[in-house]
């Protein structure tokens, strides 16, 4: 019917009215059917009908995302992809999150088990991870799996490992920041020499990628720059403040930061007393807005 329909559209040819009638009554499918007229060639459907029914059958795609997603990926059989599915499936993926995982990277259904899942898979496993901690990481970031093993995940994860002196903290950071597996060692080596030379104690550094590990993909310029201001602010490197204000300022843009200030500026405070009190308690700049909504005006002084 698919093939029918579609064909139909394409060459203007007839089929049957209680189908036509059928398909137009609903909304959805004739929106459906008016994209595929706009943007497909009968060549493209005939080539791409296997795969557009395989995503909307086995992974619940629209007809339209169905489409789209057909244009980058491609296969004439179900071998491959049924294989893909197996392999989540064996390793307690549920349905929801296959599907979570194929919508955000469908490209993984071109993947080969044995040599490009369940090595990786099989990798985090022999490093303590629980199977709901691969799940989450792979559903939430399926990019891993574009990753060499040897050249990137293994040494990104042995790095961590030794920065954080325990397996157990470098699985609770990649768990909250699984693009950190992205990292080369030379970017995350030369963050954490910008800290050493900047005189941040090791177990410091430690606290900063533990509590913020997106620190390790900044650009290492802008955070040169970002160490010298919170240098100038009067944070001295030796202190946990020290790390606290970086992880505060690295939280937000810099028009963010001055709309904290104005909130500050509001209440009545100077510039220096803004400053003393952000050196003695950073995370005071991040109640600022919040803080402003549910105080009554300041009042003008006649």
């Amino acid at each position: 019917m698919f093939r029918l329909l579609c064909k139909s559209i394409v060459t203007g040819s007839s089929v049957r009215a209680p189908s036509v009638h059928y398909f137009l009554e609903n909304p959805s499918i004739l929106s459906c059917l008016r994209y595929i007229s706009s943007v497909n060639t009968d060549d493209n459907i005939k080539n791409h009908s296997f795969t557009v029914s395989y995503l909307m059958n086995k992974c619940r795609f629209s007809l339209k995302s169905a489409l789209e997603v057909s244009k980058q990926v491609h296969f004439e059989t179900p071998y491959k992809p049924d294989s893909v599915l197996a392999v989540f499936k064996k390793y307690g993926f549920s349905k929801s999150h296959i599907l979570n995982l194929v919508r955000r990277r469908p490209a993984v259904l071109l993947s080969k088990p044995k040599t490009t899942l369940l090595p990786k898979l099989e990798f985090f496993k022999s490093k303590g991870f629980s199977s709901p901690d691969v799940i989450k990481i792979i559903s939430s970031y399926p990019w891993v799996f574009k990753y060499s093993l040897e050249n990137q995940l293994v040494p990104a994860f042995d790095f961590l490992e030794n920065s954080l002196q325990s397996d157990a903290v470098a699985i609770k950071t990649i768990k909250r920041f699984p693009r950190i597996l992205n990292v080369t060692v030379e970017n995350m080596a030369r963050v954490v020499d910008v800290l050493r030379d900047s005189g941040v104690p090791e177990k410091n550094i430690a606290m900063l990628i533990r509590s913020r590990p997106s620190i390790m993909v900044s650009n290492l310029e802008n955070f040169k720059k970002l160490i010298e201001e919170v240098t100038l602010m009067g944070f001295h490197p030796s202190k946990t403040q020290f790390i606290e204000a970086i992880r505060v300022l690295s939280s937000m843009s810099r028009s963010t930061w001055e709309k904290k200030l104005d909130v500050h500026r509001k209440w009545g405070l100077s510039e220096e007393e803004i400053l003393q009190a952000f050196v003695k308690c950073p995370w005071f700049m991040l109640l600022g807005i919040a803080i402003d909504f549910t105080l009554p005006p300041t009042p003008t002084k006649h």
